[in-house]
């Protein structure tokens, strides 16, 4: 009898992955920040410090004032955002506060922890910081890609591809390339590979010891309760099931 039990559980988790596909949304972007279930985006429309941003409704996307080219998302669903001039702004009060310091990405965890890739040339890329509620503080080790896991413990990759994640105060090589990497409030990680595919790059998802192919291609991806990519076309388009 177990033994169809897990014939059976096995058949059941196949199933799911069969139904499981990336549904398009409405809209166009060139980067996607989900926190929570907030999803905010940045579009493919010029305006002072980059392109225009807009926030999910749960039906479409609704203009907000201003001006981004990098996105991340708190877990309340307040945006902050890196502009043209590298300048950092987060949402606030119904409006944008500036923040100190220049980035040239930006990245957030579950529990609210903020890191940024700055603007000064480090061994494998830029220098990386931590906001510490104050300010910037100057973390080891350069990159140029940036996300946060639950934990607060950053995930970044590097000028070389090389992906790796802060633990115990020091950076630990995670396997395989990537040109961009994203961890979900669960703690699931993601990643756009480095091989050219229809739409962007390959889509990977981390299964604890490597990275398993997922379909789609991406330029942007983000992850909050469920994972959304925009790809070259600028198309936006959400994990979800059949």
């Amino acid at each position: 009898m177990r033994r169809y039990l897990v014939i059976a559980a096995l058949l059941g988790l196949l199933a799911s992955a069969v139904h499981a596909q990336w549904q398009l949304m409405p809209g166009k972007a060139t980067d996607i920040g989900v926190g929570g279930r907030e999803a905010w985006a940045i579009g493919v429309d010029r305006v002072p410090g980059g392109s225009s941003i807009y926030r999910w409704t749960g039906r479409d996307w609704q203009l907000v004032p201003g001006g981004a080219v990098r996105i991340d998302v708190d877990s309340r669903g307040n945006p902050w955002v890196v502009n043209t001039e590298g300048k950092i702004f987060r949402r606030a009060a119904g409006g944008w506060q500036p923040m100190p310091g220049l980035a040239r990405d930006i990245g957030i965890g579950g529990n609210d922890a903020v890191w940024v890739i700055g603007v000064n040339p480090a061994p494998g890329g830029f220098e990386i910081h931590r906001w510490n509620g104050q300010d910037w503080s100057r973390m080891p080790g350069g990159a140029v890609r940036i996300d946060v896991d639950p934990k607060g413990n950053a995930w970044v990759v590097n000028d070389r591809g090389e992906v790796l994640r802060f633990g115990r105060g020091n950076w630990q090589r995670v396997p395989g390339s990537a040109t961009a990497v994203t961890v979900a409030a669960d703690g699931k990680a993601w990643a756009l590979g480095t091989d050219r595919v229809q739409g962007g790059y390959s889509v990977h998802q981390w299964t604890g010891s490597d990275w398993s192919r997922v379909d789609g291609g991406a330029i942007a991806v983000s992850a909050g309760a469920v994972p959304w990519l925009v790809n070259d076309a600028g198309q936006i388009y959400r994990w979800g099931r059949r």
